[in-house]
């Protein structure tokens, strides 16, 4: 895949997400199977505003004519990628065991 190619679907994809979970947090927190409390449009707001932002760099990045600008963000996509990945998951574990137990008990009242 092209350099460029990439660079404008990433960015496109995580200006997306930014404007959604600023504008609509609720829906797409129903949409895509969390809880709508306070705390977590909270969270979802302030990760809207680094998508939003981290697709705006990405967007600009495709139009950069130094190969070394665009190494560096891409290396440094890459790198916060793969921090965020590991340390949102333990060996071995799947995806129920690291939610909280409340929000467990929480999930199966209401499917009851």
């Amino acid at each position: 895949m092209d350099t460029k190619l990439y660079l404008t679907i990433a960015g496109i994809i995580a200006i997306l997400y930014g404007i959604g979970f600023l504008l609509i947090p609720e829906q797409l927190n129903v949409l895509l199977g969390g809880l709508s409390e306070p705390h977590v449009i909270y969270a979802q707001r302030v990760f809207a505003g680094a998508a939003l932002a981290w697709g705006l760099i990405l967007w600009f990045a495709r139009d950069f004519r130094d190969w070394d600008a665009v190494r560096g963000v891409l290396i440094g996509s890459s790198k916060g990628r793969r921090t965020t990945v590991r340390a949102t998951r333990k060996p071995g574990s799947s995806r129920m065991e690291r939610i909280p137990p409340s929000t467990k008990a929480l999930r199966r009242s209401r499917s009851a």
